[in-house]
């Protein structure tokens, strides 16, 4: 085996096995359909061995390899996300809709929960109460980072 096809397939494994979990929680990452415990365990023992989490993977990675030649491009992996994404904005829109009628209108958006979530995220860089955020609120929040700690990152 290649060298460049065993680091793909280790690629794959640990996003695969780090996605499922974080997945669960979050009831899917970026869209993709999540495999169940039960579609791993491909004996059905009850439990996971290596051997079945390295064969989903390489089956993973050669759904994605559309071509065959055992390396994923750059075209497969974003046809990859691109599906996923679809997915997840399907699932959304079918959430949000309130009038079924297959789009999202500004009103529906807003009547999700995301409007308190942007309510409270105003206030909370609203400092002064004022009911606006001036640009010092706002360099401080940049400087603070979303936790409200030193973010060296967002001084660039």
């Amino acid at each position: 085996m290649s060298k460049t096809l065993t680091y793909s397939i280790a690629a794959v494994l640990a996003l695969t096995v780090g996605t499922t979990a974080i997945a669960h929680k979050n009831k899917g990452m970026m869209g993709h359909k999540m495999q169940s415990f039960e579609e791993l365990d491909a004996n059905q023992d009850g439990k996971l061995s290596k051997a079945e989490v390295v064969k989903y993977g390489e089956a993973r990675f050669a759904a994605m390899d559309s071509n065959g030649d055992g390396n994923l491009s750059v075209d497969e992996l974003m046809k990859d996300r691109e599906e996923g994404a679809k997915r997840h904005v399907s699932r959304m829109i079918e959430k949000l809709d309130a009038n079924e009628d297959g789009s999202l209108s500004l009103d529906e958006m807003k009547n999700h929960r995301r409007g308190d979530r942007l309510n409270k995220m105003f206030d909370r860089l609203d400092k002064d109460e004022d009911g606006f955020i001036s640009k010092a609120e706002m360099e401080e929040m940049r400087t603070r980072g979303k936790y409200g700690k030193k973010d060296d990152k967002s001084e660039d």
